[in-house]
């Protein structure tokens, strides 16, 4: 066994998906990638993630510590002034 997998694109397609819904895990496997010095290149080619992605971890990391970079505290979300005025 060469260890090759085939996947349909389904597959794939699943894959990324639960890949990405992942949010805290991939920003933590970011923050631990930059930590070890990794470079945006490599960690874009091990991770799939995006240079903008990469980014905001390190920013947020910097701005508001662990908490702020894995996004484990829940921001306030914002309601849109159109909506209130359709409740109403």
């Amino acid at each position: 066994m060469d260890g090759h997998l085939r996947l349909s694109a389904q597959e794939r397609k699943t894959c990324l998906k639960t890949w990405r819904a992942a949010r805290a895990a991939r920003r933590a496997l970011i923050l631990l990638l930059l930590a070890e010095g990794r470079s945006y290149r490599s960690i874009r080619a091990g991770t799939l993630a995006s240079p903008t992605l990469i980014r905001s971890v390190k920013r947020d990391f910097v701005a508001g510590g662990l908490g702020q970079a894995l996004r484990t505290e829940e921001a306030p979300t914002a309601v849109p002034s159109w909506l209130l005025i359709v409740v109403r």
